[in-house]
């Protein structure tokens, strides 16, 4: 048995919870919070049998997380006639991190 802590970072984070707790993974939500207000970061916690890390690992892939935004990096104080005004630059928004654990026991207490 291994143990998926999973890192989301982005708006999707969501969808890609929805789509594992579809597939059949116990999915558990550790936390959810904002970073300076702009990128979400969900952790989670995903228990799964070692032929089914493939799968996880595939799904997560597959969701596409990374997308390209284009941020300004610094806003004009003035004029833009007066100085150069800087130009959008691309950056990385989303993407996930995935830490794979070795599970010695796993009891479901109801």
């Amino acid at each position: 048995m291994k143990l998926a802590v999973v890192q989301i970072k982005g708006s999707r984070a969501d969808a890609v919870v929805q789509g594992l707790l579809q597939r059949g993974f116990a999915v558990d939500v550790v936390s959810e919070d904002s970073f300076r207000g702009e990128q979400r970061r969900t952790s989670a916690f995903v228990p799964v049998q070692e032929s089914y890390v493939p799968d996880l690992l595939r799904f997560i892939e597959e969701q596409g997380l990374a997308v390209v935004r284009m941020t300004n990096p610094m806003l004009p104080l003035v004029d833009p006639g007066e100085y150069h005004v800087s130009s959008p630059v691309p950056s990385l928004d989303g993407g996930a991190t995935v830490y794979i654990l070795n599970l010695s026991r796993y009891e479901r207490i109801r």
